[in-house]
This record gives structure tokens, sequence and C-alpha cells, in this order.
């Protein structure tokens, strides 16, 4: 069965919108009285089939709401620098959406080289990413902000930074993450974080951390954590 995304979808509201409806008739070539199912992004889904078509909305006729289930990862938060290549970005939004990361923050640090993004791209990435795994839950992407002023604004209640400043072990790291409370983890870019901005995060409390002996990519070292966060949620 095929599933759709559409934002603000509900018992009051059966309808795709524009793009899904366009994808389901147009591209999928469903017709009146097809099986689809609907998430609204914030972990409802609904079964239903296609009762009224046209060329911008596609109207369903719910059957069955399932139980709302909470997301496990919902509490893990991603804050990285975007690399040079935004290919890299898009593939990382993808994977991390597949394992359920709850957000993600663009970080603008000193050794930055992107310093920009299309956030509607990455979101409209994450939102198949989400349909392709299944998913009833989009993460929140937010757009660039400034190292320095996340740190200020940041309210996770743990955060970790991803350095090589006397950092915690894997082991030792996941006994400080609580899944009942917001995590974030911060991931730098090709240049790795600065030692200035390394020395802001730990007079703000945040712990540093390793994901291993070798060097990752900063799009690796984000699924990595991302990966790992997932499984404390379990």
């Amino acid at each position: 069965m095929h599933l759709f995304y559409s934002k603000g979808f509900s018992q009051n509201n059966p309808v795709l919108d524009e793009k899904e409806s366009h994808h389901a008739i147009n591209v999928l070539r469903l017709q009146r009285n097809d099986s689809v199912a609907v998430t609204d992004g914030a972990g409802n889904l609904f079964h239903g089939a296609i009762q009224e078509v046209n060329k911008k909305s596609c109207h369903i006729l719910i059957n069955e709401q399932k139980p709302l289930v909470a997301n496990a990862a919902k509490g893990f938060h991603l804050a990285v620098s975007p690399t040079k290549s935004i290919d890299r970005m898009e593939w990382m939004v993808e994977k991390c959406t597949e394992l359920g990361i709850g957000s993600i923050t663009f970080l603008k640090s000193r050794y930055s080289e992107r310093k920009e993004i299309n956030l509607t791209k990455l979101e409209a990435i994450a939102a198949g990413a989400m349909k392709q795994s299944q998913r009833n839950y989009l993460p929140t992407l937010f757009p660039m902000i400034p190292f320095a002023e996340y740190l200020q604004k940041s309210t996770a209640s743990i955060q970790f930074i991803a350095c090589q400043h006397e950092s915690l072990s894997i082991d030792q790291w996941t006994k400080k993450t609580d899944k009942h409370k917001n995590n974030c983890i911060l991931i730098g870019p090709e240049g790795g974080f600065s030692e200035e901005e390394v020395i802001l995060a730990l007079q703000k409390q945040v712990h540093p951390i390793a994901l291993g002996e070798q060097r990752l990519r900063t799009e690796t070292a984000a699924l990595v954590a991302c990966h790992l966060m997932n499984i404390f949620a379990l």
C-alpha cells in the first residue's frame, strides 16, 4: 500500500495536498477506490481509499486511524555544519530521517565552507525518506544559525560535541544519554570545530565525545551519531 504525507491531514481534513495528489494520480495512476495510507508527519497514520479525484486535490475516505505511536527518537537532535557538497547533506538528511532522528539544525561554524542551504528542498527529501521507510514522523529541520547563537538558544537537556578534546568514549557517553530527555549531538564541518568553538561548548557544559578512533566525514559522523542515538531510544 502506498504511503502519502500531507501536513494537517485528519478526520476533519482528509485531503492530500496538491503535490501528493499529483503523485498519486498522475505518477502512480491510482484511481477511485484504490487503497492508500496517509501520515501527517506527526505520528498519525490513516488507512483509507481514494474517494474523489481532481487535478489539485485528492479526497480520501478514511477507514481506520491507527493509534498514535510515540517516536522513540523524538527527543534526539542533531546540530551539524553543512558540507561544501550539498549532495552529501541531502544524503545525510535522507538517511537520518530513515533512522528516525527527531530534528536537525544546520550550524554556521568558523570552518564551514557552505554558508546557506535550501531548507525547502531538504524538507522535501526528508518527507520522501519518511514515506520510503514507512515512518510516521517527519523530523523538524531548522535553518542555519551561527554556532555561538545556537549554544545560547539551545534548549537540549544534554548536549554532546564530537571532537578530540579529552573526549568520552562511546561506552562512556552512552551512559550520560537519557532517552527521557532532549539530547543533542553537535557535528562540525570538514575542518572540524575551531578550538574556540570547542572551548565555548565546554563552558556551556556540552560533553566532548568521540565517535571512534578513525576520522569520519561530516555526513558519516552525523549518521553514526544518529544511529547510536536511535539505539539508545529503544
